[in-house]
């Protein structure tokens, strides 16, 4: 949590808060095995309700970062409903981030636009029926999971790609503009590539 201190007119100082991240990736903790673990993803749900009361009680915004796959998931609830994560966590939310982490401006498109392996309703589907604005984030990060889940190489390859990228997205999903936002979610390795070209 960063904080910062304000002066106001009359000389009284306020803290507020400036800028709140922290991740919960649950999912990568092999231990809970969240995939496979109905429990799991209930507690991930329970908590993305409970951080976001607690933001509500101090009049902060919460973003909940999850990744694209999460609506291929469900789990049971107090009652024994079997229910959509994403779905779940939508209803709560104001606002989700999905890691939507692809090489391509159509393989981005296609994971929140059409139903995905495994699920029953495509991303948008959830988010305009709860009313959850959704901010759709690309990686460009060096990174060892593969080349297609990240814009570095083809930005090094043809500077622009990434912006090229989300323009046509944007372009593409205009139809969601005002519940649609955009994210470049790792850009230090190019930032620095870019540096060292200059220098």
């Amino acid at each position: 949590m960063i904080f910062a201190k304000i002066s106001s007119a009359n000389g009284v100082k306020k803290t507020l808060y400036c800028v709140g991240h922290t991740d919960v990736e649950v999912w990568t903790n092999s231990e809970l095995n969240w995939k496979n673990n109905d429990a799991a993803r209930y507690q991930q749900v329970k908590f993305t309700e409970t951080a976001q009361k607690y933001a509500e009680s101090k009049n902060l915004s919460v973003i909940h970062c999850l990744p694209f796959w999460i609506v291929q998931y469900d789990y049971t609830d107090d009652e024994g409903v079997t229910r959509n994560v994403y779905d779940s966590i939508t209803q709560i939310a104001n606002d989700t981030i999905l890691m939507v982490y692809r090489d391509s401006a159509s393989a981005v498109e296609r994971l929140v636009t059409e139903v995905q392996n495994n699920a029953e309703n495509s991303v948008f589907y959830y988010i305009e029926k709860n009313d959850c604005n959704l901010e759709i984030a690309v990686q460009a990060d060096e990174n060892t999971e593969g080349d297609y889940v990240t814009f570095y190489e083809e930005e090094k390859e043809n500077p622009g790609t990434v912006t090229a990228a989300i323009s046509t997205i944007k372009s593409d999903l205009e139809m969601y503009q005002y519940r649609t936002t955009f994210a470049i979610h790792h850009a230090i390795a190019l930032y620095e590539y870019y540096l060292s070209m200059e220098g």
